[in-house]
């Protein structure tokens, strides 16, 4: 399937389903009116490296204040406020899917179904205090048993970096819900390229892995497909789910609550008239396919266009500084 053929593909798929509308403009409403509170309430909930804290489009929604806490981007539990309003941390059912200890050191054992997640006023209460200094003290040595997210978690933190003399590229910023890294919800099954694009309703369609801000000729979204091997295939299927994605981005944003997203996605003022999405595969640097850079325009005063980032991934996870490569490097600098 060519990218134009994904591109037509996607929005006949959300012709013909359009109940996605209603969804996601409901969506945008509760996130609008909890906003506030939100990040009020995450101001209380800190997380250090090697930890970061995530969220969801259905979790930001629940009726309490709930943060999914990751480390090296596999998700350990989840912090909340009970009703004395303390900080919680309830393990998750993969807090031990890691290998990569040394002979005979153990996890601790948190037995508890839901533990303090710092040291409160009563020195009686268990804490997750030991549990975080565990990590820490064993952060180059774990290694998660599903390491999908470990390249996509570096990379948020490196696209996060605010000083200049340290990131590898500038001009790019991800985008976070509340302060907090999260993925995009879709209404597509986008991952399995032999099966090709499924629409799906919802709670089952795919995540964007990075969306960004970026900054070249103006404001613009910047969709991101990671993927931890390379192939001409690999990369091919990348930037075809990110197409699709992008292409759900640019009808949302069109629809009737496209200005309340706009906001969600941190950009000040108005929605300009013509859109611009960048659609990125984004993969470990081996062979170089400097593909040449495509545009596709949609119906909607939107222009999608394509490129391709390469990362070093020997760099990346020793946590090392390195120069990205590919073409999406050149048009960031023009």
């Amino acid at each position: 399937m060519t990218n134009q053929e994904v591109v037509q593909s996607a929005i006949k798929k959300l012709q013909e389903n359009d109940e996605w509308i209603e969804r996601f403009a409901k969506y945008a409403k509760n996130l609008e009116n909890r906003k506030e509170m939100y990040k009020s309430n995450r101001l209380r909930f800190r997380t250090k490296w090697p930890l970061s804290g995530y969220t969801s489009v259905s979790m930001a929604m629940k009726p309490g204040f709930e943060y999914d806490v990751r480390f090296k981007g596999q998700s350990i539990g989840v912090v909340k406020f009970n009703r004395q309003k303390e900080l919680v941390f309830i393990k998750g059912a993969a807090y031990i899917n890691f290998k990569g200890l040394p002979s005979g050191v153990k996890f601790p054992v948190i037995a508890d179904k839901k533990i303090l997640w710092r040291k409160g006023e009563d020195p009686s209460k268990k804490h997750a205090g030991i549990y975080r200094s565990f990590l820490k003290k064993y952060e180059k040595d774990l290694i998660p048993i599903f390491p999908e997210h470990v390249r996509e978690n570096l990379l948020l933190h490196e696209f996060k970096c605010s000083s200049s003399a340290q990131k590898s590229l500038v001009g790019i910023k991800p985008v976070e819900l509340f302060g907090n890294f999260f993925q995009m919800p879709t209404p597509f099954m986008a991952s399995n390229h032999a099966i090709g694009l499924q629409y799906a309703k919802k709670g089952m369609g795919g995540g964007i892995d990075i969306l960004s801000r970026v900054r070249h000729c103006g404001n613009r979204l910047c969709v991101m497909e990671v993927k931890d091997d390379y192939t001409k295939d690999t990369q091919e299927q990348a930037l075809q789910q990110a197409l699709a994605y992008a292409t759900f981005l640019a009808l949302l944003l069109r629809s009737k609550n496209g200005e309340k997203w706009w906001k969600i996605f941190g950009f000040n003022g108005n929605m300009p008239k013509q859109l611009h999405i960048d659609v990125v595969s984004l993969t470990p640097l081996k062979d170089i396919d400097e593909q040449k850079d495509e545009e596709i325009s949609l119906p909607n005063n939107c222009t999608l266009h394509l490129y391709s980032l390469y990362f070093n991934d020997k760099a990346l996870l020793a946590q090392e500084k390195f120069e990205f490569k590919g073409t999406y490097v050149k048009a960031l600098k023009s």
